[in-house]
């Protein structure tokens, strides 16, 4: 068994490691990343939309429809559902 001196071992841990090469990115790599940006998206933007619309007050959105920019986000909405349920 070989026996490794403390000079030896500093010297061993103080030499930089040799450079890596670089990877090549396949197509199919970027077309997998690609989808699943694309898929989260899509999955993503219905559960926002409802998340949006469940916040704007129901005047709002009876007077300018669903897809428009509220002014306001107010919890109203969840603090009368809470009341009204008996909780």
């Amino acid at each position: 068994m070989a026996v490794i001196t403390p000079e030896e071992a500093v010297s061993e841990l103080a030499r930089p490691a040799p450079p890596r090469a670089r990877r090549r990115v396949s197509v199919g790599s970027v077309a997998a990343q690609v989808f699943m940006l694309i898929a989260a998206i899509v999955w993503i933007t219905p559960v926002a939309f409802a998340i949006y619309v469940s916040l704007r007050p129901v005047d709002a959105t009876n007077r300018l429809g669903y897809v428009s920019i509220a002014h306001r986000l107010p919890f109203l909405n969840f603090a009368n559902a809470w009341s009204q349920s008996d909780m």
